[in-house]
């Protein structure tokens, strides 16, 4: 924004007539990308997870992990949710990242071109199902001894 000096969203909308053939005028809104920051802040739920939004040039619109300055754009074109992105609406895969392995899945919006990433640290993610494999694991274990102690028990009463 000239005005503010913040980073700024606009999005402008067509308004046909009642054919739908001739544009009549605009209808815009500003939003003030400060507010997609905190939307996506509010929609982490657990630890090394993160959220962002990139334009169609690969520039983040907003991140949950900090807030992006007007002064310095944060360029994201040659990452693979964003190349990938530009052959394929939807997808997800995992990648080395700063000692963590992460889960990234991204999803395009065919309307506007921006593309909304989630990314997870993979251990953090599996963490529950780790848990489940662990619990089936130590039942299985605990009924094997049964099973054992019950079939030696009948070798040894006639």
């Amino acid at each position: 924004s000239k005005t503010t000096g913040e980073r700024i969203a606009v999005f402008i909308l067509p308004v046909f007539d009642e054919d739908g053939t001739t544009v009549l005028g605009t209808v815009q809104r500003n939003y003030n990308l400060s507010d997609f920051h905190e939307l996506m802040v509010s929609e982490v739920t657990e630890e090394n997870q993160d959220i962002l939004i990139v334009d169609d040039t690969g520039s983040v619109v907003a991140h949950s992990g900090h807030e992006i300055s007007p002064d310095e754009p944060e360029d994201q074109s040659s990452n693979s949710f964003y190349t990938e992105s530009r052959t394929k609406e939807s997808g997800s895969y995992i990648a080395p990242f700063n000692g963590f392995v992460w889960r990234v899945g991204y999803k395009l919006d065919l309307v506007i071109g921006w593309v909304s990433v989630v990314a997870r640290d993979q251990s953090v993610s599996m963490r529950a199902a780790n848990r489940a494999a662990m619990i089936v694991i130590v039942v299985g274990v605990i009924m094997l001894i049964i099973g054992g102690i019950l079939a030696f028990e009948g070798i040894l009463k006639p």
